[in-house]
């Protein structure tokens, strides 16, 4: 799922959390086989609700959330990503009867961010419904 969700959005790589108990876990995502080191400190961390990733964002907010530049803003606190070249992070929430569940983070790295499609700004009020996936990117 992971890896179709990078393919279908232009993302250098996705990632899929699912609520454990209390906390949040990595538990999948399209770049595991190719940065085993990376993905390993990810499985290690829990996720809960807050602004230090994308995933946790997503959570805090029960809702879609998008950070242009990741190295740029002063609460990511993921210095994997950072150090593995990520830019541009978007993470959805994975819901079911308004409850979320988990959720799908998709970045971009440095080195592609001038010559890929970029996330787009967008409303994310409760009155709009959030983008499809393939909206979320504009030339």
């Amino acid at each position: 799922m992971a890896e179709t969700a990078a393919r279908l959005c232009g993302a250098d790589l996705a990632a899929i959390t699912i609520r454990k108990g209390e906390v949040y876990r990595y538990v999948a995502s399209s770049f595991s086989a190719a940065e085993p080191e990376y993905w390993d400190a990810l499985r290690q961390r829990t996720v809960v609700p807050g602004r230090d990733s994308m995933a946790s964002r997503v959570l805090l907010e029960g809702r879609v959330a998008h950070v242009p530049d990741i190295g740029a803003d002063p609460d990511f606190a993921l210095s994997e990503s950072v150090a593995a070249g990520l830019r541009t992070a978007l993470g959805v929430p994975l819901l079911r009867e308004a409850a979320v569940l988990g959720t799908i983070s998709l970045a971009t790295s440095k080195s592609r961010s001038n010559t890929r499609p970029q996330l787009a700004t967008y409303s994310t009020s409760s009155a709009v419904r959030p983008p499809t996936c393939k909206r979320c990117w504009t030339q």
